[in-house]
């Protein structure tokens, strides 16, 4: 991998399968490997005419569109680190990622470009608008630049779930190692595979896990402007799509939809979920149709994946996450460092060829995380006796209620099982006897009973872990940028439901 480089897939297909289709947007805009590469390497140029050079940062930010894939593609081949940037960004948002980076560029559609103006001097704005006059310019002859493999490939800013957003480094050599690691241990990835993604382009799994990813193994990678049911379903349908990776509530959405019932899902290889935990009616719903669900380990700081389930557990009925694959090592420890008995929980840490380098401009926070080549994840976890990982929350988000501590994901669970929950969130309000209590926050379509809920749960959880309050949402929960639920959010929004609210029984 020492001489790898994120663009050396895209330049091999083009040689090889210049005909061969790299990008499908909403099922119906394409782009071959040939024009990829052909339009890449002018935005490239220009981004060179602009003043920008190998170490530089270039920004990009704007709606999912083919524009956005070819912006990336063109930072690295410039030899710059990508830095995304939020599309729902607000102007003072963006000012304060821009202030941190310092972007040579900022590639950006109009919208956004109206917003970021004069942010900083000496940054170069263009426009995605303005992008398709460049497919032809690159100069005869031209190159992609040849950095090291160790230089930042990106910068991926977190999705502020414990704080504020920090940005991960991530070099070339360690996100493809990561690739070449899952090409390992899942079969359907390499030339023949073709995934659809429905979130955000600038959040992690779109660039670390999307695009790039796709393309290195010449695979088909097929995404959405907007998430839409019933496009993605089509989308699933008409490509043939092998890879789908996603959020319990995407793929509640998908399987609730009256054409999933005829739908055509035999060439899904490999559809995973992580984040949350997947009602057991939309687990048995994909199964049905012949999609065997599997859970998945990682974060940001781990380049996506730390395990990847295999089809073998999931026919097995195993929920766990997985095993850790080849070169990824995994630790549960105790506070002290020491490693926890099976069973029994405590952090989850990584060690690994596919970890970050470190946090941007912010060296306590990556000498907090990277300790003795270790990243601190802040996920509590637990192995069992085999060796597999079972996820069971962010340790931040764990309840401490009258001397016991109770794990907001196993209360969820529970609840998802009830039909008609389509989204719940456990959080933790104060309680003047127990110090904090669970609250369940229930997106249920139609709406259930609260009593229902608190039935089913004495029925499920011992008393300590029972919700004394559940508060009926109307629509679907907050998230971040990343698709995760944005569970700060709701304790603040939240944090009076003691006095908003009746308690159980």
């Amino acid at each position: 991998m020492r001489e790898a480089l994120l663009y050396d897939g895209l330049e091999y297909w083009r040689r090889e399968a210049p005909d061969k289709t790299a990008l499908v947007l909403d099922n119906s805009d394409t782009l071959t490997y040939s024009e990829l590469g052909r339009w890449s390497d002018g935005v490239a140029a220009k981004l060179q005419d602009l003043g920008v050079r190998p170490g530089d940062n270039v920004s990009v930010s704007g709606a999912n569109s083919i524009e956005w894939v070819v912006a990336a593609f063109a930072a690295v081949k410039a030899g710059a680190t990508l830095v995304p940037l939020n599309e729902r960004f607000v102007r003072n948002e963006f000012a304060h990622l821009i202030e941190s980076t310092e972007p040579r560029a900022i590639i950006a559609d109009a919208e956004r470009a109206e917003k970021i103006a004069g942010i900083r001097e000496g940054t170069a704005i263009l426009r995605m608008e303005d992008l398709p006059s460049f497919k032809t310019m690159a100069p005869s002859g031209w190159k992609p630049v040849r950095v090291a493999s160790d230089h930042l490939a990106m910068i991926i800013y977190t999705s502020g779930s414990t704080g504020k957003p920090k940005g991960v480094m991530i070099s070339h050599e360690r996100v493809i190692a990561q690739y070449m690691e899952l090409r390992l241990v899942e079969p359907s990835v390499g030339p023949d595979m073709r995934q659809l993604m429905v979130m955000s382009l600038q959040a992690g799994p779109g660039t670390m896990h999307g695009y790039f990813f796709v393309t290195t193994h010449g695979g088909m990678f097929c995404f959405l402007r907007r998430f839409e049911p019933n496009l993605a379903l089509q989308t699933l349908v008409d490509r043939k799509v092998t890879w789908f990776a996603n959020f319990p509530v995407i793929l509640e959405q998908i399987r609730r939809l009256p054409a999933f019932e005829t739908a055509d899902l035999s060439s899904l290889k490999c559809a995973s979920c992580g984040g949350a935990r997947l009602s057991q009616e939309a687990l048995a719903a994909y199964r049905n149709k012949g999609v065997l669900l599997r859970q998945m380990y990682g974060q940001t700081e781990v380049i996506g994946y730390a395990i990847l389930g295999t089809t073998a557990e999931a026919r097995q009925g195993k929920w766990s996450c997985g095993r850790p694959m080849p070169f990824t090592k995994i630790r549960v420890v105790r506070p002290d460092g020491s490693d926890c008995a099976p069973g029994e929980a405590g952090q989850i840490i990584v060690k690994g060829p596919s970890t970050l380098v470190g946090y941007w401009r912010n060296p306590e926070a990556t000498a907090q995380t990277i300790i003795d080549g270790w990243v601190q994840t802040g996920d509590q976890g637990v192995f069992d006796k085999e060796g597999y990982l079972t996820y069971v929350d962010r340790m931040k988000d764990i309840i401490k209620t009258g001397g016991f501590n109770v794990s907001p994901s196993e209360i969820e669970s529970v609840i998802s099982h009830i039909p008609q929950v389509i989204e719940v969130a456990v959080i933790a309000v104060a309680d003047e006897k127990y110090g904090e209590t669970p609250a369940a926050l229930v997106y249920a379509d139609p709406p259930i009973p609260n009593e229902r809920i608190f039935a089913h749960c004495r029925e499920n959880l011992a008393g300590f872990k029972q919700p004394r309050y559940v508060v009926p949402l109307d629509g679907p929960l907050p998230r971040l940028p990343s698709g995760k639920v944005n569970k700060m959010q709701l304790r603040v929004d939240y944090a009076d439901v003691p006095q908003r609210f009746r308690t159980a029984g």
